[in-house]
């Protein structure tokens, strides 16, 4: 049960990270150990949710090396709302 609340904690971090990156207020450095968790999250899982997960963790370091800010942070929030209701 601890490890579920863990986890649902710290996807809506990963979130908030995200959505902070994505306005500019945080630096990179601050969003790539979350996009790291989401990425090995997915690996370790395996299971649709988490793979949706790890998508979005590579849509970050997308954001990172690439400098995507399009709509899918959007998708992204909506995800990670979902899922924390859901805990």
């Amino acid at each position: 049960m601890f490890l579920l609340w863990a986890l649902a904690i710290l996807d809506l971090l990963s979130m908030a990270v995200m959505m902070l990156f994505h306005f500019s207020f945080i630096p990179w450095r601050l969003i790539f150990p979350f996009a790291m968790y989401l990425i090995l999250k997915g690996i370790a899982f395996r299971d649709w949710t988490s793979i949706v997960d790890m998508a979005i963790g590579i849509y970050m370091l997308g954001m990172i090396v690439l400098g995507l800010h399009t709509w899918v942070v959007y998708l992204a929030l909506l995800w990670f709302l979902e899922k924390a209701r859901a805990s």
